[in-house]
């Protein structure tokens, strides 16, 4: 019809199409060619020899070898041919602990609440801040910086902490690989130190430690600029510091936490 109208009436391509309304695509459709079953065969053995390659590594080693093919073709050719490497999803180590028994605390180290923070130097690196907090005085023992926590690193500051405050008879966190590692239960197993965990999405079930952070975060975090891992640790200490011992607490009675704990002696 398109042809008639141009012949018999001299219309325009796009004036024919318009007067019968088709897109004018349709009158420069061209089949796609049918992929050659060699060419199949040869791809398909290319992607089971290398099951790891994507297929846009595949469309290179082809060119190298002198085969002539589109990429939009290749991965066209790699979904209907179901060669795309399946991912399998990592199985994420689950773990649940014992949950806090509801009794009133009333005395010093019977219960610590730890947690992580992060944060970034001025350069981008990353910060993994520990923090740890006494639920009932309110005393923090440590806060410790570093890029990365391991086991040993948990240990030395743990360590540390007791050195700082003594030893509680148990310790609240989330369910993170750090506190739930076997190697770590372990350790408090040894040290005789109960561990006791919140229910998996349940922040608010650690409280005391959430809002600690916060505080952190917006009177120290927010309001310097790291140069570098020891810069922060440094700065992050000085806070410390500060708020055992001159931040008074309407929770205490307006006193610091260094001085609560002293009364309870």
């Amino acid at each position: 019809m398109v042809r008639y109208l141009q012949e018999e009436l001299t219309f325009s391509e796009r004036r024919a199409c318009r007067a019968i309304e088709i897109d004018r695509k349709t009158m420069h459709y061209k089949p796609v060619e049918k992929d050659p079953p060699e060419l199949l065969k040869h791809v398909r053995s290319i992607a089971e020899r290398h099951p790891s390659y994507g297929y846009r590594r595949v469309h290179h080693m082809l060119k190298r070898q002198g085969v002539k093919m589109n990429l939009k073709r290749l991965r066209r050719i790699y979904r209907e041919q179901r060669l795309f490497l399946r991912r399998q999803k990592r199985k994420r180590y689950k773990f649940e602990g014992p949950r806090r028994p509801a009794r009133i605390l009333d005395g010093h180290n019977q219960l610590w609440c730890m947690d992580f923070m992060f944060d970034r130097t001025k350069t981008g690196h990353r910060l993994m801040i520990l923090t740890i907090l006494d639920q009932h005085t309110r005393y923090c023992p440590g806060i410790f910086v570093r890029s990365g926590f391991r086991f040993r690193d948990m240990q030395y500051a743990l360590d540390a902490a007791f050195y700082n405050a003594g030893k509680p008879a148990g310790i609240l966190s989330d369910n993170g690989l750090e506190f739930t590692h076997p190697v770590f239960r372990e350790w408090a197993r040894q040290k005789g130190i109960d561990l006791f965990y919140i229910k998996p999405g349940r922040p608010v079930e650690n409280a005391f430690i959430e809002s600690f952070n916060s505080t952190l975060r917006k009177e120290c975090l927010r309001s310097n600029s790291f140069n570098d891992l020891d810069d922060a640790a440094e700065a992050i200490e000085r806070w410390r510091k500060n708020y055992n011992e001159e931040r008074p607490h309407s929770s205490l009675g307006d006193l610091t936490p260094t001085e609560f704990v002293k009364q309870l002696r």
